[in-house]
């Protein structure tokens, strides 16, 4: 811009009153140039050439200030963007190689979860299974205790029978009891024959084959005498002794065994359990850290696919930027040589035409003189200056018209051009600065726009992977509860089918100890009532005469029966027996059925918990994987709100900028058009033009 500010012109007049005052300025300059006196030619070249030849020096030493800073920027650039490019690349490449340890990771965590799981479902089957074994045991031992128990209990009885001694009156009943005893004896030695070989010999097995064989023929032969028949003897009662020994060992090595058996199952449920449990952590740690594992990749692919586009920028912006310095450093070289020659050619004409000889020659040929009124003029043109200046309260003016006072003519025709190429300069650049800030206004509204549509989806985006990532939490509590319940709803199914085989172990023993009794009752019963009546009675009842009795003599015994009430007592004594071997079966078959419906339970228990653990995990999986884009998505929104806000300061900015500008583009337009039109008419009238001027 001129020394008058013109370049950054905003009117303090009315375009009309500046078009007058630049009418009467260039007429009055007219005026005074066909007045004023010229220079030599050859003066005014030399002029020129000095002008030129400073102005190219100028030149040279402004250039060479741009090229020490362009030459500065160039190594800069150079070592920052190679310090980047090798810290970039060692970062990319520790990146890839944390993303290879994460794929190594992910499948190694992926194998480690599967064999979990594998070993949760044998661990767990394995649980069943030795719980259904165990079951099993209990129920078999349950079942030998007691036909051990009830054998042993009637060999004991056989034994006390077998043992009696028979007198005339109890011999047929003893007999009876006795070869009661020899067929239980027998009965027992078949039921129990594996267990009593090698106890029992062979010939003591025939014995008791030969005595129930004969026992039999005595059913089957006419009735005589009894006393010939004494079964009791000591090698039957040896033999029966053996059995009850046996019995008893029997049946302290199956309570023992089955004590032990009971102990080594609590120790493996136990070693089970917590094996199950460690199993189940397991599961649990290792589905966190194959989440962890999988957001360090995600989060480390995103970083590297960031640190590739830097690093290709890096690469692009250094191969830029040394084309341009190479370019710069050719440019400037050959300008350097340009302005060499130009200063050399304009050292060497001014040489030419100042020399002593050339000037006298120059004076002969091309001297003149011209007489004018330039001051005359040039004061009549300040004078109208001066007043435009103090109607339109404009300084500049007031400055310019003092210039035109006091410069010489050449002076004020340059400083017209000066002021001419600035306006011209000033309205294009305008021109162009409008149109990039509607360019800038118009790219600014459309990416605050998009940036806005994109911030409004990543949003509900964000809503919707927060909203899974809920219900998912929620899926697993809910899991995890009914697995819990389950958990206990197997304890309390246990301690239910504990409390059951107990109270079923509780009814059979009590069954037994109460049909011990009632046998030993009805044997008492049996004896008393069924034994053989003694015939002095009855005989002495049916022979004795009729007496008279006396007023004094009392009457005698009545006659003598049993107990009327012998033969219900047995019988109901019977029922009530046989009503308890019939509650001991219940009981028994209740008992096993406790046994089947727990484990029938435990194993649906335990494939629904396992059932739920996998849905665990694969819910603890697509957890993470929501978590991944929770958290990708939420950088996004951050950085779209970073972007959102740095659109909305530059749309301030641009603003502040441009409003002045487009608002009153025309307005400047049309009076930097009017001053350009004014100088080009008064530059006219200094070149010679004439006409007149109407203020």
């Amino acid at each position: 811009s001129s020394n008058f500010g013109w370049g950054s012109f905003r009117p303090a007049v009315a375009p009309a009153t500046m078009k007058t005052v630049c009418g009467i300025l260039a007429l009055l300059l007219g005026l005074a140039a066909a007045s004023e006196p010229k220079q030599y030619p050859v003066t005014k070249v030399v002029d020129l050439l000095k002008d030129m030849q400073t102005k190219l020096e100028q030149e040279a030493e402004d250039d060479e200030a741009v090229d020490e800073k362009m030459k500065c920027w160039c190594t800069s650039t150079e070592e920052e963007k190679t310090t980047s490019i090798a810290a970039t690349t060692a970062h990319i490449s520790s990146l890839e190689s944390t993303i290879d340890s994460t794929i190594a990771d992910i499948s190694r965590l992926n194998s480690e979860i599967t064999g979990h799981q594998e070993d949760l479902e044998k661990s767990q089957a394995s649980l069943a299974s030795a719980t259904a074994q165990r079951e099993k045991q209990a129920a078999t031992f349950k079942k030998e205790e007691a036909e051990l128990e009830q054998s042993l209990l009637s060999v004991t009885l056989a034994i006390k029978t077998l043992s009696k001694k028979t007198s005339f009156l109890s011999s047929t009943k003893t007999q009876q009891e006795q070869e009661k005893a020899l067929e239980l004896l027998h009965n027992l030695q078949m039921k129990h024959s594996a267990m009593l070989m090698g106890i029992i010999s062979p010939h003591q097995r025939k014995l008791v084959l030969a005595l129930t064989s004969a026992r039999v023929s005595k059913q089957s032969a006419p009735t005589g005498p009894v006393d010939d028949y004494t079964p009791a003897s000591s090698e039957v009662l040896g033999i029966m002794e053996q059995m009850k020994d046996t019995f008893e060992t029997n049946l302290n090595e199956t309570r023992d065994a089955e004590a032990s058996s009971k102990s080594s199952f609590v120790s493996l449920s136990a070693a089970k359990s917590d094996e199950i449990k460690a199993t189940e952590d397991a599961l649990v740690e290792k589905g966190s850290q194959l989440a962890a594992t999988k957001t360090k990749q995600a989060e480390s692919k995103e970083d590297l696919e960031d640190s590739k586009e830097s690093l290709a920028s890096d690469q692009k912006f250094k191969a830029d930027a040394a084309a341009k310095c190479a370019d710069f450093d050719a440019e400037y070289a050959e300008r350097v040589k340009s302005r060499t020659e130009e200063i050399d050619g304009c050292s060497k004409a001014q040489a030419i035409l100042t020399d002593d000889a050339n000037r006298d020659v120059f004076s002969k040929t091309l001297g003149f003189m011209q007489l004018s009124s330039v001051k005359k003029n040039q004061e009549k043109a300040a004078a109208v200056l001066n007043a435009a200046a103090l109607k339109a309260h404009d300084t500049k003016l007031a400055a310019f018209a003092v210039t035109v006072r006091l410069d010489t003519f050449d002076a004020v025709k340059k400083e017209i051009d000066s002021l001419k190429g600035s306006l011209t300069t000033a309205q294009a650049e305008e021109v162009t600065q409008k149109d990039s800030c509607v360019e800038r206004l118009s790219s600014n509204a459309l990416d605050m726009q998009q940036t806005t549509n994109d911030e409004t989806q990543t949003e509900s985006k964000l809503k919707g992977y927060e909203a899974s990532v809920t219900k998912t939490n929620a899926s697993m509590n809910t899991i995890k509860g009914e697995i819990q319940q389950l958990q206990k709803d197997l304890v309390t199914a246990e301690e239910h089918k504990n409390a059951s085989v107990k109270e079923f172990q509780q009814t059979i023993t009590d069954q037994t100890n109460a049909q011990t009794a009632l046998n030993q009752a009805l044997t008492v019963l049996q004896q008393v009532y069924e034994k053989p009546r003694g015939k002095s009675l009855l005989q002495k009842k049916a022979t004795q005469a009729p007496q008279t009795a006396s007023q004094d003599q009392p009457k005698g015994f009545k006659d003598y029966a049993p107990s009327s009430g012998a033969t219900g007592a047995v019988g109901l004594l019977t029922q009530i027996i046989g009503d308890s071997k019939v509650m001991v079966k219940e009981a028994q078959v209740g008992m096993a059925e406790a046994i089947s419906d727990f484990a029938s339970f435990q194993e649906d228990t335990t494939s629904s918990m396992a059932t739920k653990n996998k849905s665990l995990i694969d819910l603890g999986l697509q957890k993470s994987e929501t978590t991944e884009h929770v958290l990708s998505t939420s950088d996004t929104l951050q950085e779209l709100k970073a972007t959102g806000t740095a659109l909305a300061e530059k749309n301030s900015a641009l603003h502040e900028e441009c409003d002045f500008l487009i608002k009153n583009f025309d307005l400047r337009q049309e009076a930097r058009s009017q001053e350009m039109e004014a100088l080009d008419t008064a530059k006219a009238y200094l070149n010679g033009m004439q006409g007149n001027v109407t203020a």
